[in-house]
């Protein structure tokens, strides 16, 4: 019995280390920064990420040593702790009144994935609590080249993996593991992140806001904001326990 607890531990552990090492996503959890952030929509401190959208500069960067408002875990969009580490990102999904406006965050891999190999994606979301709609469907798509998100024309696109379609993602108060597993064509070097549901009406339910709300807030028009950390992609390891 302890050696098959031994065994366990031990496999469980390789694997931690080995998917780690074959991390292809580079500053998976925007810890690393060449500034802390001062306004919004400044993610490309976090390097080498950046946000896209209609305005090609969106989405937003929270850590610790941010200015008011762009602080973890209180900040202008809710209360949330990061999952690990000091920092997450922000993005902003949509709302009922203009279903095309969505933000998306971008980075280059560390290598492009190869043709026919199996590859495990993983993103660990939340819902910006002070934001009062959830929506479903957040993705990650893999492209060979850098994705240019005008507005409305994300329909275009399938991620390879996404969280369940009939899902909301309204968990709030922690993380929410979206994690899939695709076959590369090859040459896939760009990873996106948002919704890429197509145009029309969203799939989404109004959640109330904290009382800890500002008033503001809470009386303000439905729209949905998530935060976003840990995001990793790793080839698919097979390890087998020998007896």
């Amino acid at each position: 019995m302890r050696k098959s607890i031994f065994a366990t531990l031990l496999v469980l552990f390789f694997w931690g280390a080995v998917r780690a090492q074959q991390d292809l996503v580079p500053n998976p959890g925007f810890e690393e920064v060449t500034a802390c952030p001062r306004a919004i929509s400044q993610l490309e401190l976090a390097t080498p990420w950046r946000g896209i959208g209609p305005n090609q500069a969106d989405a937003d960067l929270f850590h610790f040593c941010g200015k008011k408002g762009l602080r973890v875990p209180r900040n202008f969009a809710g209360e949330a702790w990061p999952r690990t580490g000091e920092a997450y990102a922000g993005i902003f999904v949509g709302y009922p009144q203009r279903p095309e406006y969505r933000e998306f965050i971008q980075v280059r891999l560390t290598a492009p994935l190869a043709a026919g190999r199996t590859y495990v994606a993983v993103m660990h979301v939340s819902r910006a609590d002070y934001r009062s709609l959830a929506v479903a469907g957040l993705g990650m798509l893999f492209t060979h080249d850098t994705v240019r998100v005008g507005m409305g024309n994300w329909m275009d696109f399938r991620p390879q993996v996404s969280s369940p379609p009939d899902e909301l993602l309204d968990e709030a108060e922690g993380w929410v593991k979206v994690m899939g597993q695709f076959v590369a064509e090859g040459g896939e070097q760009t990873l996106t992140i948002g919704l890429f549901t197509p145009n029309g009406p969203l799939k989404s339910q109004s959640v109330p806001a904290p009382r800890r709300a500002p008033r503001r807030v809470r009386k303000a028009l439905p729209l949905a904001y998530y935060y976003i950390d840990d995001v990793s992609v790793y080839p698919e390891q097979r390890i087998l326990l020998s007896e």
